[in-house]
């Protein structure tokens, strides 16, 4: 079983499809907002690999979040930085095009379409969870025969904030905590919000309840 992208040929500057980080027999697809930063410097004993580029007989290591989770962290990361005055501001728009819209980049683009021309069977999962450290450094071990333990990542997939920014004009805009608040109400609460996501991110839904992950 292999996923095509949902919009083929689109390629994001920072997560290119196809990108990952070989070591030996395996690989590492990043996904952009599931703990990709972290993941990184974990594997970063390793080489980059366009596995869509080229022939390969390896076995491909992938980490999952819950899609409207992640859908909601990738909108507070795209949007904190923007300028409430600006005309195309979120606020301004308003949840309804918000939620017409859904995808504003690679941070909220389908998981799937990241994993195009894998062989999902030669995958090992993982859940993006309070467990993730520990059974992805557990597998290396187990798997690759390395320790990575004494590495430092930066683990800003377990919470961070990026403050309040304050423009040239003098307008304050949001803390990223602030609009995760206000998305995370948003989809709750207004009607056929959550039921948008989870059809949009129908694909994303069938593996993230599919796969068997690590741990569990």
């Amino acid at each position: 079983m292999k996923f095509q992208p949902r919009r083929p040929g689109t390629r994001w500057p920072r997560h290119p499809y196809g990108q990952s980080i070989r070591w030996k027999d395996h690989f590492y697809v990043p996904i952009p907002k599931v703990a990709s930063s972290w993941c990184i410097e974990i594997w970063g004993m390793g080489m980059p690999f366009d596995f869509l580029a080229q022939d390969h007989d390896l076995d491909a290591v992938v980490t999952l979040r819950d899609p409207i989770e992640r859908w909601v962290a990738g909108f507070a990361q795209c949007q904190v930085g923007n300028d409430p005055s600006w005309e195309g501001h979120w606020e301004r728009k308003g949840w309804d095009w918000v939620f017409d819209t859904v995808v504003f980049d690679n941070h909220t683009e389908p998981q799937v379409s990241f994993l195009a021309g894998l062989d999902l069977h030669r995958t090992t999962w993982f859940r993006l969870d309070d467990r993730l450290e520990s059974n992805m450094l557990t597998w290396m071990r187990e798997q690759m025969a390395i320790d990575r333990d004494h590495i430092q990542a930066d683990r800003r997939y377990a919470g961070r904030d990026q403050p309040a920014k304050t423009f040239r004009n003098g307008v304050v805009g949001r803390s990223q905590q602030e609009i995760i608040a206000m998305a995370q109400q948003a989809v709750e609460t207004r009607p056929g919000a959550g039921d948008r996501l989870r059809e949009f991110y129908s694909e994303d839904y069938a593996l993230w309840h599919g796969v068997n992950f690590y741990g569990e």
